[in-house]
């Protein structure tokens, strides 16, 4: 009987699969490597193998270049691409350079929703806002398990840079209505608003615009939605002692910031881990996530807005990118840190 390649390693490709899902990492790697070097052109073990080189041999350079090959050797396969870009992304790739390899492959990326969202996402986080939303506005998401809170948390994104933007530039009224729009989903995000959504943020921001613009009442209104109690700390303790401070709570506002950076030093070195019914857990399974550096981080961006918030603006900045060195993707660090830069450039362009 004639046996084929395909068939010749297909033993090798399988029984890889049941040592790796039965621990025996080594043995897995080694069946997979076989494979590879029977026929190098299938994408399937060298994903295997990318997957094994980061989880189980914390090998992150082997881990890219088995993606790499995989991608290679089939780069019609959206999939490998979505999960190489994760893969980059969890090695701390720079924004920019992830985006042109997506960008790259707009041809993949419009086949997935994942995919679309990680280049919007992408698009936020160079500063392409509009861009993001056109593509938001003109696609119909579907929900995906891990997914959750996604497509509508960078529609938020976008509409808040653009109205942050436009109170920089003195449109209040335009300010306002894209802070207005991030609380209105359209119904090609495919997903409602939850009703624990916290939007603290733009509680503020719109209070900011409208009282600037004059609207006086409307603006405590949102600043008096924005200072209600919170039952636990987050990045909106920050606009809610924003919120204190508008309203001329000021004792309030500080106490608010010291407790938030107490809070995040306090917690620095907790020991976390991941709840059952965590929201978007299977992104968790795919490259295995460091939690206690997860927990660091979340930490660190806390104490960011504490100082910030407290005037320690040196402390604040210097906080904000230490996350951005550990996360380049994190869009709050990054939005943070682009203010600076853009009050620095127009201090030195005025000479102010």
């Amino acid at each position: 009987m004639l046996v084929t390649k395909s068939q010749t390693l297909m033993p090798d490709r399988l029984l890889g699969n049941l040592y790796y899902d039965r621990k025996r990492y080594g043995e897995a790697v080694a069946c997979w490597r076989d494979s590879v070097m029977l026929d190098p052109t299938f994408s399937i073990p060298w994903r295997n193998l990318g997957i094994a080189e980061y989880n189980a041999r914390h090998d992150p350079e082997a881990a890219l270049a088995a993606y790499a090959k995989a991608f290679e050797t089939n780069p019609a396969d959206a999939r490998l691409l979505y999960e190489f870009d994760q893969l980059k992304k969890r090695l701390g790739f720079e924004p920019e350079e992830r985006l042109a390899a997506l960008e790259a492959r707009s041809d993949l990326v419009e086949q997935r929703d994942d995919l679309s969202i990680e280049r919007i996402a992408l698009l936020n986080l160079t500063g392409q806002h509009e861009r993001a939303l056109h593509i938001l506005l003109s696609r119909r998401f579907s929900p995906w398990e891990g997914g959750e809170g996604l497509v509508s948390g960078r529609y938020v994104d976008a509409h808040t840079a653009l109205g942050r933007a436009a109170i920089d530039d003195g449109d209040f009224a335009r300010a306002a209505r894209h802070f207005q729009q991030a609380r209105n989903y359209p119904q090609n995000l495919g997903e409602g608003k939850h009703l624990l959504t916290l939007e603290r943020q733009l509680d503020y921001w719109q209070g900011l615009a409208l009282e600037s613009s004059g609207d006086t009442v409307r603006a405590q209104e949102l600043y008096r939605a924005a200072a209600a109690p919170l039952s636990a700390y987050s990045i909106h303790s920050y606009y809610r002692a924003l919120a204190l401070r508008h309203l001329e709570r000021e004792d309030d506002a500080r106490t608010a910031l010291e407790e938030l950076r107490a809070y995040a030093q306090q917690h620095r070195n907790d020991e976390p881990v991941i709840d059952y019914f965590a929201t978007s857990l299977p992104n968790f399974l795919l490259f295995e996530d460091d939690l206690k550096e997860r927990n660091l981080l979340g930490c660190l961006l806390l104490e960011a807005y504490a100082e910030l918030g407290l005037g320690q603006l040196v402390h604040a900045r210097e906080l904000f990118l230490e996350v951005l060195k550990m996360e380049p993707s994190n869009i709050d660090a990054w939005q943070e840190i682009s203010q600076w830069k853009q009050a620095q450039s127009m201090r030195d362009t005025t000479g102010a």
